[in-house]
């Protein structure tokens, strides 16, 4: 059986596809999507841990006020960062766009 491979380039490119498996990521900038989406995922709930609030309302707040976007896009140079510096990007990106946190 031939392997199919997905090429992802955007959070979330990999739930268009109609079967999801983990093992058809192809590599990413040196990683793959999965490490991505790991990556995203673990600034939401650190951003919620840090200002008190649950992972949900967390993500609620930061995909309204663009700062998941710019995770998104800026993936390459951000996870190179500490995890503060990463939570600071993102809380200055947040109240660029109306954010009050």
């Amino acid at each position: 059986m031939r392997r199919r491979t997905f090429h992802c380039t955007k959070f979330g490119d990999y739930m268009k596809k109609s079967k999801f498996e983990p093992e058809n990521y192809v590599f990413y900038n040196g990683g793959t999507c999965m490490d991505k989406i790991r990556y995203i995922n673990m600034c939401i709930v650190e951003f919620g841990r840090k200002f008190g609030m649950p992972a949900s309302m967390s993500f609620n707040y930061l995909k309204e006020h663009k700062a998941l976007a710019f995770l998104d896009e800026c993936y390459a140079a951000e996870h190179t960062l500490s995890l503060e510096d990463a939570l600071e990007d993102i809380q200055t990106i947040s109240r660029r766009y109306g954010g009050t946190i």
